[in-house]
């Protein structure tokens, strides 16, 4: 497998106490059919790929599969999602289809979210030092 490093974007944390540094690694793609570009935040503590309410009617409201799963957060709240759906994603020049949930509305600070199960199909892996997400994608 051929892999790249995406540099990412950085951005700073709201919280006026938090005890965490003010970088966050992110990277800019475009997603679903409309290719609606979109920060997307690469979090190793989460158990699925998520999609915000408001992205998923930015994309034009693509047909969600139903689901009864529910996220919990790590401040201990629950929140079901709308249902989930498989969707082009598009970063730098590779594309693939990936799986998301799509949050209730109101309910996810980023606009999507790359967890676990990304991670693991791509060998997704950050690098501080040189600012990058390293990943792996077959063919490109």
């Amino acid at each position: 497998m051929d892999g790249f490093s995406l540099k990412p974007t950085i951005f700073a944390i709201q919280e006026k106490d938090a005890q965490l540094t003010n970088t966050r690694p992110c990277v800019l793609m475009e997603i679903g059919a409309k290719a609606k570009t979109e920060i997307a935040l690469f979090d190793t503590g989460a158990d699925l790929n998520a999609l915000s309410y408001e992205s998923w009617e930015a994309v034009g409201r693509p047909k969600l599969i139903p689901s009864t799963t529910t996220i919990d957060t790590f401040v201990g709240d629950s929140n079901p999602v709308e249902g989930y759906l498989d969707l082009p994603v598009h970063i730098g020049n590779i594309n693939v289809h990936h799986r998301f949930y799509v949050m209730k509305p109101r309910k996810l600070t980023s606009s999507v979210i790359l967890g676990q199960p990304w991670q693991r199909t791509y060998n997704g892996v950050l690098n501080w030092k040189w600012e990058g997400i390293n990943f792996e994608v077959a063919g490109a």
